[in-house]
């Protein structure tokens, strides 16, 4: 797929029609251009969008727009991947296996959102019982069976649960403290905070070797906000029960094989391998002009995980990719594939560091302080079934029950791996798959995942190349941003500037993403059903009262209004 490069679209305003130029298009591009957006003729007055980012922020933006208002818009989805979901990706391993990676599942509590849009296609989801293995030898410990570290911090458990009131309580201003330094001036023990305390966060929201730095009220949450909760606080042993869980079936069918068809039915154009590689300018009268790639053909095209986000071989003998390539720059050869248009409004549902670098020269101050403060680190997600690294490194493993593991770094116990048992809660796997290398010599082998945290700073402390080479399944490399407490002091707080600016400024520009707030699918979600609202789309999932109040935190903390149907 090619277009012809243009120079920027010329408008004619008269009666309130507005005339584009498009480049010339195949017929194999025409389905992605309703009659309106064919070279040199007139649209109507339909406001024309563009979505940069096809993961769930964009998607769920999109579609909220698409179910409601479709007659009133003409949206554009740009996403540098071949196909939608951003980091909600699957992995086909035949026609029947299948896992999937970067999204695998979550509470029900937290997800509301996420599960509703589901059910709006007819998607359902597996139950999961969340059973979890930290450390190993001394310092293991379970949500499922007494331990004797349990035993021998049994008075640092009872002092932290008096301490999550009292951070609950204070919102206000342990909002802006770390928990390490909230659990340092109650005197908690170095060991329950290492060993216990930010293994079991870290758990939650996949904050890695940032835990100690998030925010002390985020992480009384996990236990006292009903729509976080995760667990319920033990006063003998932290956590005593094993909450049901859900785990995603097909990502990949729930987000190209259903979404995608519905939004090309309404109308919307959905650019995949097509990249936005600059705002060239932003008008308060005219509008938004983007420079667009299009990346077909291009190793480019190569990625996941939402963004330009290269996509490593499965080939274990090639060397892993640095850390440095995770985001490419636009190439000589895409631009020269690429081409200027014209939108009314643009919607930034991708990272904050692509968005800011899309931005360039354009960006507003505000835009440069918010979205130069969300950081970035490079995470490893190693998918494997080599057994024999997981018995070394993780306890229960052989016991098959259960399905998250957590390690500690006894270089530095604040430091963790994480480990997963894919094949404990991916129906698709539940019964492990055949090791295609030899099928007919082999049982059915499980499914695991390894997390190496933090390449930049701690890569020398992971065991990566343990791992059996010949029992890897793949490889992937994920910006994932830090839930620290500076995210929370320099980003939360203002987010709904940078749709305040627009309405003073009309900048013609939304922002979407879980970055936003924190790090869950629904939030990402909920972020862009947000923006669609502001777009003119109502709130899908108002009958929903724990999916609602989620939406109506996000929608305050987001765009600073209290929510109205």
């Amino acid at each position: 797929m090619t277009h012809s490069t243009f120079n920027r679209a010329a408008w004619s305003k008269g009666s309130g029609a507005v005339r584009v130029l498009q480049p010339k298009i195949s017929a194999e591009e025409s389905r992605y251009y309703p009659d309106n957006m064919t070279a040199d003729t007139t649209s109507s007055n339909k406001k024309r969008i563009a979505i940069v980012g096809g993961g769930a922020a964009g998607v769920s933006t999109a579609w909220s727009l698409a179910r409601s208002v479709h007659e009133k818009v003409d949206v554009t989805i740009i996403e540098p991947c071949p196909s939608l979901g951003g980091v909600a990706c699957t992995k086909y391993l035949d026609n029947q296996q299948f896992l999937n990676y970067g999204v695998q599942g979550g509470t029900p509590a937290s997800h509301r959102n996420i599960i509703a849009f589901l059910k709006e296609f007819n998607e359902d989801i597996d139950d999961a019982h969340l059973s979890v293995s930290f450390g190993k030898g001394p310092y293991h410990w379970t949500n499922y069976q007494d331990s004797p570290l349990q035993q021998t911090l049994q008075k640092d458990i009872r002092r932290f649960g008096t301490l999550l009131k009292w951070i609950s309580r204070l919102e206000f201003v342990t909002l802006f403290l770390s928990i390490d330094t909230v659990l340092e001036w109650a005197c908690l023990s170095q060991e329950f905070r290492d060993r216990m305390v930010y293994p079991l966060v870290a758990l939650f929201f996949g904050t890695g070797n940032q835990t100690p730095h998030m925010s002390a009220a985020v992480v009384a949450r996990v236990f006292n906000d009903p729509s976080l909760a995760l667990f319920e606080y033990s006063p003998d042993r932290l956590i005593d029960s094993e909450p049901t869980n859900f785990a995603f079936k097909s990502l990949d069918q729930f987000y190209n094989g259903k979404v995608r068809p519905f939004l090309e039915d309404k109308g919307v154009k959905v650019l995949t391998s097509h990249r936005v590689d600059s705002v060239v300018s932003r008008s308060r009268k005219d509008g938004v002009t983007l420079q667009i790639s299009n990346l077909a053909g291009s190793t480019d095209t190569d990625c996941r995980a939402g963004g330009d986000q290269k996509l490593l071989s499965n080939d274990s003998l090639l060397p892993l990719q640095d850390a440095a390539q995770v985001l490419p720059e636009s190439s000589t050869e895409s631009s020269q594939q690429g081409w200027e248009e014209l939108f009314d409004e643009i919607v930034f549902a991708c990272p904050a560091n692509v968005a800011l670098q899309i931005l360039g020269q354009n960006a507003t101050f505000w835009e440069r302080r918010i979205l130069g403060s969300v950081e970035y680190f490079h995470d490893l997600s190693v998918t494997h079934t080599d057994r024999a690294y997981m018995t070394k490194y993780y306890e229960d493993v052989e016991k098959e029950r259960a399905i998250y593991f957590i390690k500690t770094y006894e270089q530095d116990p604040k430091l963790l791996e994480m480990g997963f048992d894919l094949s404990g809660y991916q129906s698709s796997i539940s019964k492990g798959i055949i090791n295609q290398s030899s099928p007919e010599q082999q049982q059915p082998e499980r499914v695991f995942q390894t997390i190496f945290l933090d390449k930049k700073r701690k890569k020398d402390l992971w065991s990566l190349d343990e791992i059996d080479d010949n029992k890897i399944i793949d490889r992937s490399w994920w910006s994932a941003f830090a839930h620290t407490m500076k995210h929370f002091r320099s980003v939360v707080p203002f987010v709904w500037l940078l749709h305040r600016q627009n309405a003073v400024q009309a900048t013609h520009t939304y922002y979407a993403g879980s970055w936003m707030l924190i790090n869950t699918h629904d939030i990402a979600v909920v972020s862009g059903l947000a923006v669609a609202q502001r777009l003119g789309a109502p709130y899908p999932f108002a009958d929903n009262s724990l999916a609602l109040a989620l939406y109506k935190t996000f929608w305050m903390v987001g765009h600073l209004t209290v929510w109205r149907k």
